[in-house]
């Protein structure tokens, strides 16, 4: 079940299946607050539990990021590798500010945006 946003701009990572796109098997995880090493295990088990769930194209829907570290950065790249073993594949979406200059220095927002 997903959690509910936690108030005043605190983590919170929610997924369920995504019915915005055609692809079966498609999941989103909408994420808000800041991702460091505290909050990239929960993170990483909302991800988990969704590939669990038959997740096969996991959007991690980040636009409510303020800050993401290198945990969180290992997090991204562990599901995506997961994924892959299942012939899935992440995209990100909505990263801004400081967190799509992060994903940009390390080459991951080219990877895992839409057309790439």
């Amino acid at each position: 079940m997903p959690d509910e946003p936690a108030p005043g701009g605190a983590f919170a990572a929610t997924s369920q299946p995504d019915h915005t796109t055609d692809h079966a098997g498609a999941w989103s995880v909408d994420v808000h607050g800041d991702i460091d090493s505290l909050s990239s295990l929960k993170l990483t088990d909302v991800m988990n539990e969704a590939i669990d769930n038959g997740a096969r194209l996991l959007l991690l829907r980040i636009a409510g990021v303020g800050f993401l570290d290198s945990s969180g950065l290992t997090a991204i790249v562990r599901a995506d590798r997961r994924l892959g073993e299942l012939d899935g594949q992440l995209l990100i979406e909505g990263a801004s500010g400081a967190t799509q200059r992060t994903l940009e220095i390390t080459g991951l927002l080219d990877r895992y945006t839409r057309g790439n």
